[in-house]
């Protein structure tokens, strides 16, 4: 069977969770094909691969110019018609979606943020998907949703058929992983200066993320702990400058610390760490930055919104979404409870220990096969 895949997320959305997708699984799918069962042609950025590490080492890889400064716009104008391929996937929420093709497509959809919560999507990125989801959710041979949760909402807000899709979790990848702890104390306080005992967010700033609320209950929390730290980690952006005022209205001061866009690599010495992990996100189609901590073997918090208590099960406590006191009170019960931060720790380990790219791969396999040979 020939495959095709349209990976430039891999590329150009790499350390998101749609880039860690496209990149993983493209890796996994080739990794699974030692024996050239099948022929896969990656469809990557051409001038970025030189910037990026190719996630395998293959003559494979063909690549189409970047025309557009903003990602969903080119993919728009520069849609991908690949020829003669048995199957095509494209694993970026279908966007780009090819307008004549004789053979079957597969898409990823990752979530439908922009139908449940569109005041938290960019108006450009709401526009192209409200007018692109319905035509690609009829149009393709078959869905993968990366959750239960992002499955239920296709067939309830979009109407699709169950029989049309499929869940395929991902999986935080090898790098997430306990390390020495020496080792990690010694690179946090060279790089980074941090000393002393942090709770860590690693992630968006956007409403939807609710770190406001974090902020909230953190300022509560340090009413009765005041040795704490609060980290957070992800790239600077319009709302995040909302936060920052925010701290400052809650007198936190050096309490808190704002690290900005932190590398892929130095993202497990963070993890491994912290004290605690808390993701207090409103929504999620899956949500990768627990699973990360957790794996490292990070007590985590998360709340009780769509896929988080899917995705973590019993590996971490699950506070009530939008519930600052809850948060509050969760923080201090695993921060004055060593025996509970062990065991949430471990069962965290082992609850992200379920989830692996080369069982995500197996499963997309055979989504290929099975709509390849239905037409």
């Amino acid at each position: 069977m020939k495959i095709t895949m349209d990976a430039r997320a891999a590329l150009w959305y790499r350390g998101s969770g749609m880039g860690t997708y496209s990149y993983q699984l493209m890796r996994s799918l080739y990794l699974l094909n030692q024996n050239n069962e099948n022929e896969y042609d990656f469809i990557l950025p051409q001038g970025l691969c030189e910037y990026a590490q190719n996630p395998v080492d293959s003559p494979v890889f063909q690549s189409l110019s970047y025309a557009k400064e903003f990602f969903w716009e080119a993919l728009l104008e520069e849609r991908v018609c690949p020829q003669n391929c048995d199957v095509f996937h494209i694993p970026h929420n279908g966007i780009g979606f090819p307008l004549k093709v004789s053979y079957p497509v597969i898409v990823t959809v990752h979530d439908l943020i922009p139908y449940i919560m569109p005041e938290t999507v960019g108006q450009g990125y709401l526009q192209i998907f409200l007018e692109e989801m319905p035509v690609i959710l009829e149009k393709a041979a078959h869905i993968i949703a990366v959750s239960e949760n992002t499955k239920k909402d296709l067939i309830d807000i979009m109407g699709v058929a169950p029989a049309k899709i499929t869940t395929v979790y991902e999986a935080a990848e090898n790098i997430y992983k306990p390390l020495q702890k020496q080792a990690v104390k010694n690179f946090l306080t060279e790089k980074y200066g941090i000393k002393g005992p942090y709770i860590l967010y690693l992630g968006g700033f956007g409403p939807r993320k609710n770190v406001s609320g974090l902020l909230n209950a953190f300022a509560e929390l340090c009413r009765d702990i005041g040795d704490y730290k609060l980290l957070l980690a992800g790239k600077h952006t319009p709302a995040f400058k909302l936060l920052v005022k925010q701290a400052a209205k809650l007198n936190l001061g050096d309490k808190i610390r704002f690290l900005g866009f932190v590398p892929m690599c130095d993202m497990p010495y963070l993890y491994n760490g912290a004290e605690l992990f808390v993701y207090p996100s409103l929504y999620e189609g899956f949500g990768l930055p627990p699973l990360e901590a957790m794996r490292c073997g990070t007590p985590t918090i998360v709340a009780d919104s769509s896929s988080l208590p899917e995705i973590v099960g019993e590996g971490a406590l699950k506070v009530k979404a939008g519930d600052s006191c809850a948060l509050a009170q969760a923080m201090f019960g695993l921060l004055t409870n060593k025996i509970e931060r062990q065991e949430l720790a471990l069962s965290g380990r082992c609850v992200a220990g379920r989830y692996s790219w080369a069982k995500a791969a197996v499963q997309t396999l055979r989504v290929y096969e099975k709509s390849g040979l239905s037409t």
